[in-house]
């Protein structure tokens, strides 16, 4: 029997596991959030991986990174305010 590989995509906050079938196609995206050691399956980015769109792909992590920017920015302010 021949198991899945699978793809990583890491940023500071999050990072993505792309899990293959052998014959290549998208298994399952499981997304690991910051800190965190459950994970989350991604039926939208399996859907657009299996469908070939890269373009929403891209929008989709351009989300995930936008959402940790501004989580970032507000913990940041927030240090900031303090006396």
């Amino acid at each position: 029997m021949v198991e899945p590989s699978g793809v990583f995509i890491s940023s500071d906050m999050f990072y993505l596991e792309i899990v293959l079938e052998p014959t290549g196609a998208v298994k399952d995206v499981k997304i690991h959030h910051e800190g965190k050691m459950e994970q989350q399956s991604c039926t939208e980015l399996v859907n657009c991986l299996s469908r070939g769109d890269f373009a929403d792909f891209t929008a989709q992590l351009e989300g995930f990174a936008s959402i940790y920017q501004l989580n970032a920015e507000k913990k940041l302010s927030a240090k900031h305010s303090l006396p």
